[in-house]
């Protein structure tokens, strides 16, 4: 039957939803069907069991991608690793007890859904894409969750749990559904600090959770909506006041929107605590001031450096001073020193004396009419055109002596004679 209904589906349809009609028993078909367009299958309230669904498996040729079969008398989900690109996984209403971690094996698979049947035993739930598990409503003493990078949704609801899993491996969880079970505890609090940050969904409802586990709940800073209705520790007239001021955003309590009234008198009671001050880790705002802040320092310095020369400028100049005014202090100093010098040698050293013809060598007089030589350049340049002006006038006067000289020997030679 199955075959023949299967085989009446357009070969360029994508889906193929056999709801309400009995299908049980499958007979074994001759051949596959191929439908390369199919991806939804759906075999809702359709009587069929173990059996039935291997021959289906066998008989389908197409890459599902969703899979319904709720409703029927399925006690095993084995044959559907048939399906390889299989994401949706949707067996609720069914008679499971157990679940093989052959399921886990499907590498595509993002939504498991087992709602509404008898398992009590789970394997360990790891898979890198499994986004949403849906386990409520079944006979669950323990869940053990491992690595799931992309989960976001989990409801273990009306079980047998006595304590909430460990789902620190979760780091994408925004809902946990666990209300209707035995839970006591909460994880303990290394546990609880390592919990997603975007959790905004708890419904704890209908539990035995105690008023001493209150404390914990404040690890949860993103919650939106917590249900605890149910619980021994809604039996204190204070919690509910606890409650608001320990979780800030916290928006409903049990299914009933928090009123401006409720959040200002918990405010009142227990104020929110005041977030600390990131020294290390300033605001924009706060590095935007700071640096337009340096940027105007930086201007004005610069400016005023141009305007004013700094010490480290001046220092140079001054010294510079100092060590020219030393420089000619101890030039004078010489200077004196060599004049005293000068003038103890001309009162030692005696005059030349006469030469025969009663005057005196040019050398001789220039040693003793050299006047005494000023210290400044214009004194020096002033000694020396005299000195020129007096080797000028020495130095005619030789000349005329010699021409004397000459006419004095030319007279005396006259009068010998013999010079024709």
């Amino acid at each position: 039957m199955f075959h023949s209904v299967l085989s009446s589906v357009p070969i360029d349809s994508d889906k193929a939803l056999f709801t309400n009609n009995p299908l049980h028993p499958v007979t074994t078909p001759s051949a596959k069907i191929a439908k390369p367009s199919l991806h939804v299958l759906g075999l809702v309230n359709t009587g069929i069991d173990d059996d039935d669904l291997q021959h289906i498996v066998d008989t389908v040729d197409a890459p599902i991608t969703t899979l319904f079969m709720k409703n029927n008398s399925l006690s095993t989900l084995d044959p559907v690793t048939r399906f390889p690109q299989l994401r949706v996984l949707d067996a609720s209403f069914n008679k499971l007890t157990t679940i093989s971690s052959n399921i886990l094996q499907i590498g595509s698979l993002q939504a498991l859904i087992l709602t509404n049947n008898s398992i009590s035993s789970l394997p360990r739930l790891a898979h890198p894409l499994i986004n949403t598990i849906v386990l409520s409503h079944n006979s669950l003493t323990s869940v053990e969750i491992g690595d799931l990078p992309s989960l976001t949704k989990i409801s273990v609801s009306h079980n047998k749990l006595s304590s909430l899993p460990d789902l620190s491996g979760c780091p994408k969880l925004c809902e946990i559904r666990a209300n209707n079970n035995m839970i006591s505890t909460l994880p303990d609090d290394s546990i609880l600090s390592r919990l997603s940050l975007r959790i905004n969904l708890i419904d704890l409802s209908n539990n035995v959770i105690p008023l001493s586990e209150l404390d914990k709940f404040r690890h949860f800073k993103s919650l939106l909506n917590l249900g605890l209705r149910g619980n021994p520790l809604r039996e204190d007239s204070e919690v509910s006041l606890k409650l608001i001021s320990m979780l800030p955003r916290l928006h409903t309590l049990d299914y009933t929107k928090l009123s401006q009234e409720e959040k200002q008198k918990a405010r009142e009671i227990a104020p929110e605590p005041t977030k600390p001050r990131r020294k290390n880790k300033p605001g924009k705002r706060e590095r935007d001031f700071m640096k337009k802040k340096t940027e105007t320092k930086e201007k004005d310095e610069s400016e005023n450096e141009d305007k004013i020369p700094t010490e480290s400028q001046e220092q140079p100049i001054v010294k510079t001073k100092r060590t020219s005014s030393s420089n000619d202090k101890e030039t004078e100093g010489k200077k004196k020193k060599k004049s005293t010098n000068k003038k103890e040698n001309e009162e030692i050293q005696p005059h030349p004396a006469p030469q025969e013809d009663g005057g005196m060598s040019l050398a001789d007089l220039l040693q003793t009419t050299k006047p005494k030589r000023k210290t400044n350049k214009k004194a020096k340049e002033e000694v020396i055109e005299e000195e020129k002006g007096e080797v000028e006038e020495e130095q005619s006067e030789k000349k005329e002596a010699k021409k004397t000289f000459r006419v004095e020997a030319t007279l005396s030679l006259d009068s010998i004679g013999g010079w024709d």
